[in-house]
């Protein structure tokens, strides 16, 4: 596959004809992630061969927080006792044509990169973001992401640790 770029949602990028197989993150791409952006809500990141409308697949970040109850007995020692600041991941979908082709990995990537530069000029932890199912969930585990709760869909990783892991990746 030529090389695939991340870029910010236009209205030049066909949201219409992307299909990830699952209709609520469909209909997310095509009648909010814009309204969203111009809102300055969240804003929506998209995997393009470069040149063409067409998506690969899409990643809408924001910032966020984790309320310190909601963090595991281990990262309450850990932290201070405020909410975590972190980069959420809300959407992440990749269309039917291009799964399994690591378009899912150069997105969570992105939003690591994001998330780290985030946490240069502002307080900003972990990435975190909601599996939606357990294959999900399992996807993300298997790429170094943490349980905020045994057996939950939340997910987190520390901007300290995936800053390592894109070094090590260099």
């Amino acid at each position: 596959m030529a090389e695939v770029k991340v870029e910010l949602l236009t209205s030049s990028h066909d949201r219409n004809s992307f299909n990830c197989g699952r209709e609520a993150q469909n209909t997310f791409l095509r009648e909010r992630a814009r309204k969203h952006a111009s809102q300055n809500f969240s804003k929506t990141w998209v995997a393009v061969m470069p040149g063409e409308p067409t998506m690969l697949g899409y990643v809408t970040l924001s910032m966020g927080n984790i309320s310190f109850e909601n963090l595991t007995d281990e990262l309450r020692s850990e932290l201070p006792k405020y909410p975590m600041p972190v980069l959420h991941a809300g959407q992440l979908a990749v269309s039917i044509h291009f799964q399994g082709k690591g378009i899912g990995a150069l997105l969570i990537r992105f939003a690591a990169e994001q998330a780290i530069a985030a946490s240069k000029p502002v307080g900003c932890y972990a990435i975190e973001l909601v599996a939606d199912n357990d294959r999900a969930r399992e996807w993300y585990l298997a790429r170094g992401f943490l349980e905020l709760k045994p057996g939950g869909l939340r997910l987190y990783q520390s901007t300290a640790t995936l800053e390592k892991a894109l070094e090590m990746s260099l």
